[in-house]
């Protein structure tokens, strides 16, 4: 491999932990860790669950506060606005 590296890992991961990361960057010449906070491996399973429940939840949500409102009523959620005009709403999201 040629090129910068980057290796990440969860601090909330059931399948692995931070440790393995940074164990497998050790053996990479030049390479970098990222552990992301409160981050999980299951992030794509956890969109699934938001997405099924938004279907089944029947409402018909108009503004991205709406949609965490309807979240909310199944899993934690915190909604940060977007810093300026052009950058995105952010969901974080976590099953309970």
């Amino acid at each position: 491999l040629t090129g910068p590296r980057c290796s990440s890992g969860a601090d909330e991961d059931p399948l692995g932990s931070p440790d393995a990361g940074r164990a497998l960057a050790e053996r990479m010449p030049d390479a970098q860790v990222r552990v992301v906070p409160g981050a999980s491996h299951l992030a794509k399973h956890t969109r699934g669950l938001v997405a099924r429940h938004l279907c089944e939840a029947g409402v018909a949500a108009r503004s991205v506060p709406a949609v965490a409102d309807v979240v909310a009523g199944a899993f934690d959620v915190e909604l940060h606005e977007p810093a300026r005009d052009t950058a995105p709403w952010v969901l974080d999201v976590r099953a309970r």
